[in-house]
């Protein structure tokens, strides 16, 4: 049986900039998934799983890490058309999972302009045998 549980979270962002300054200061603190342009859209997006429970300790460290930005990446930052969590769970066959993410920590991410999204993966062939 696999257990359903918190994965990791993912920042996913978008832009009609370049996003390389932003990609060269969070790479070898978080795990890096994408740095592409694709359609007119530079795409780039971080893992961080940090061996935690919570989706909301993650959060954090993930807001640290970003206000840790050089001035030139913080305003890039903040010009990105599209900012997003993406929290992973899977889905598991056994039991169930629940977060709870603050009003505060909330507020935070949405100051920053950061949507949440959730992801729940289905359990895949090789995780049953």
């Amino acid at each position: 049986m696999i257990r359903t549980s918190f994965i990791n979270v993912d920042l996913e962002l978008y832009s009609k900039e370049d996003l390389s300054s932003i990609a060269s200061e969070l790479k070898g603190r978080i795990y890096p998934l994408t740095n592409e342009y694709v359609d007119d859209v530079y795409n780039l997006a971080f893992e961080c799983s940090m061996n935690d429970q919570e989706p909301s300790v993650v959060l954090e460290k993930f807001l640290a890490l970003l206000d840790q930005l050089s001035d030139e990446s913080a305003l890039l930052l903040a010009s990105c058309d599209k900012k997003m969590f993406d929290i992973g769970y899977d889905s598991g066959d056994d039991g169930f999972v629940s977060n709870n993410i603050s009003n505060e920590l909330l507020r935070k991410v949405t100051a920053l302009g950061f949507d949440i999204k959730v992801t729940v993966y289905p359990i895949s062939e090789s995780d049953e045998q």
